[in-house]
Parts: structure tokens; sequence; C-alpha cells
């Protein structure tokens, strides 16, 4: 264990952190991709999410950090307007390399990518509950009526891009949560 926290360490090094990170372990239930926590001092800083993306799943790593970095540039221009800090808690961030790429190929020919993480969410890797399905629901529904204006064009075809899906989630699990009665209840 600890030789795999000290690859992720060095493979951290090559993104733009804020602050040093002092902590790293798996997080979540790495479904497709694997998937760590990085947190940075002082104590309450910021926190990363460091994936190494499967490149069984995703063979052209460039292709899927543009696709993902088109549509979080467009919802973060789309939410401009509620201030930096609320951007950052709806919306997916990328992480830059120190070489300003949106991913780092290691040595091995592995690709990581960098993102802050975004607190208190989560992905569900399988529904078990209707209140689980209909907030999927309401929250891919109200992504893709936030991305019915990004120009396909610009869009790059990619067959299988789970982490456009999770990004929705992500980002609309916080607007949009079911109430008991199953009714949509926005949060502000």
């Amino acid at each position: 264990m600890q030789n795999e926290i000290e690859l992720i360490l060095s493979i951290a090094k090559h993104f733009r952190t804020e602050g040093a990170i002092v902590q790293a372990y798996r997080y979540g239930s790495g479904h497709i991709n694997d998937t760590y926590r990085l947190d940075t001092a002082p104590e309450g800083g910021t926190s990363y999410l460091l994936q190494r993306i499967n490149r069984f799943i995703f063979p052209d790593a460039q292709n899927l950090m543009e696709n993902v970095d088109l549509v979080c540039r467009h919802l973060q221009t789309k939410l401009a307007h509620l201030g930096k800090k609320e951007v950052q808690r709806k919306t997916l961030t990328i992480i830059p390399t120190h070489t300003n790429q949106l991913f780092y190929k290691d040595t091995n020919g592995e690709s990581w990518r960098m993102f802050w993480l975004i607190e208190n969410t989560h992905s569900v890797d399988v529904v078990t509950t209707k209140m689980q399905a209909y907030a999927a629901g309401i929250a891919f529904g109200s992504f893709q009526r936030e991305l019915a204006d990004l120009d396909a064009k610009k869009y790059m075809s990619y067959y299988h891009d789970s982490t456009i899906l999770n990004i929705g989630w992500k980002i609309y699990i916080k607007l949009y949560a079911p109430t008991p009665r199953g009714a949509r209840k926005r949060r502000r």
C-alpha cells in the first residue's frame, strides 16, 4: 500500500495544486477509473481527486479530456455569475499539469487527470432505490438542459464517456433533490 501512495504522490507533483499534499488515499469504488483523494495542508485546505484513466475503456485520453474540458468550460461560463466558489461547487474543475496539459501520461503509459474535489457529493454505481433513480433522472435531465446550447460540432465523438454522465450527477445533485413525496425541490 505504501508503494501505491508513493506513486500517487509522485504523480500528483505533475499537477498545479495549491498547498502541500499531506494525505492521499483511495476514494470511491473505482468502478471504471482508479480514484484517489488528495488533501493539502493546512487542515481544511484544498482537496483534489486524482484519477488513473482506464486505458482499456478510454484508449484516447487526449480526446476524452478535451471533451470533458469543453463541457466543464461551457458550464463554468454559464454559471460564472454565481462567483468562483459556487462555480467550483457546481461543476468539475480540471487541474492542469505544470505544462498546461489536461492530463499527465506517466512512463508506463498510464494517463492521469486531476479535479478539485467537490465536497459532500458522491456517485452511485448501482441504483438501489426509486429515489436514487428519480434523483439521477432529474440530475441528468438538468445537465442535458444546461448543455443544450453547446455547439455539438466542437464535441469530439467518443463511444463511451461515463465521466460526462458523472459530471451531470455531481453538478445537479446539489441543485435538485427529490422531496419525500417525489416532487422536485430546488436547493439554493
